[in-house]
């Protein structure tokens, strides 16, 4: 599955740049150049925003698609007709733009994303996105989320620490639904439900970042496993440590303290095409988050 095809019930991610659209106006041929592509309305965007800070995020609607493609990158992306969207009464598509730090190709330059500077700023940049957004009550309802291996590919972070960053703000966010594409990538999927099965039902979102945080440099020296787009070894530290420590004691966190949300198994059968699809229990009562 692809991001735009997850329907228009999903905030579906754009893997941004900070200046809005990057290359969609030169040769750019990635996630988030065939979004504007296909969607032509969004480059109005690149006219009105400006490039977004570490503290913000960019959320768009009253768009359509026009057009269907076929490949990816510029030896293989074309246009595959127009698209036609399916009958019923429209409904409004919500694209939701974040920007990850680029950390290029060089393997040791990838290692420092795993910095608590770094974690950081992704952490905060994925929750504002995430939250809802500025202008209304904090008690509206949000849309479930579709997203994948943001800032991945050509920005060269580790698929493993995106998803988890992911997790972890959706989680606080306290989103209905994650909906995690591994755009074919069986590795990822199947790490994502092992981790998850080892992961106690009331775990807290402070306890997993804070195993995050203790992971840093050292250990992200880990042997990678084989998986395309990991440098190192995230879940298997998270794995080992969680099924070291107690289950959490109820008393030591407020009832109301969001916990890491389900990920269930993703489809086994279609391995070309597989994703982490979690219909997510109802989050506790948003009444007074915790700090």
């Amino acid at each position: 599955g692809t991001i735009e095809d997850s329907g228009p019930h999903f905030t579906q991610l754009d893997f941004a740049n900070a200046t809005i659209g990057g290359g969609v106006l030169r040769n750019g041929a990635v996630q988030e150049e065939i979004r504007f592509l296909i969607c032509p309305e969004l480059i109005v965007s690149r006219a009105i925003a400006e490039p977004m800070a570490t503290h913000e995020a960019l959320l768009m609607r009253g768009f359509e698609r026009f057009s269907n493609y076929s490949g990816y990158g510029h030896a293989t992306f074309a246009f595959a007709g127009p698209h036609v969207a399916a009958a019923g009464p429209p409904a409004e598509t919500e694209l939701l733009a974040i920007d990850a730090i680029a950390f290029g190709r060089d393997a040791q330059t990838r290692l420092g994303q795993y910095s608590r500077g770094a974690i950081e700023r992704e952490l905060n940049k994925a929750f504002v996105g995430f939250a809802p957004p500025d202008g209304e009550t904090p008690d509206a309802p949000l849309r479930p989320l579709c997203t994948g291996n943001w800032g991945c590919g050509a920005f060269g972070g580790c698929v493993q620490l995106k998803a988890v960053v992911q997790w972890l703000a959706a989680s606080r966010a306290r989103r209905p639904s994650l909906r995690y594409l591994t755009f074919g990538d069986a590795s990822l999927a199947r790490a994502l439900t092992a981790l998850r099965e080892v992961l106690p039902a009331d775990t807290r979102v402070g306890q997993v970042a804070k195993l995050l945080a203790s992971f840093g440099p050292p250990h992200a020296k880990r042997r990678p496993p084989t998986m395309p787009g990991a440098c190192a070894d995230l879940f298997g530290y998270l794995a080992d440590q969680l099924a070291r420590r107690p289950p959490p004691q109820r008393e030591t966190a407020p009832p109301n303290a969001p916990r890491m949300v389900d990920l269930p198994p993703g489809s086994d059968t279609e391995e070309e095409d597989m994703e982490v699809e979690p219909p997510l229990p109802a989050p506790p009562s948003p009444a007074a988050p915790a700090p």
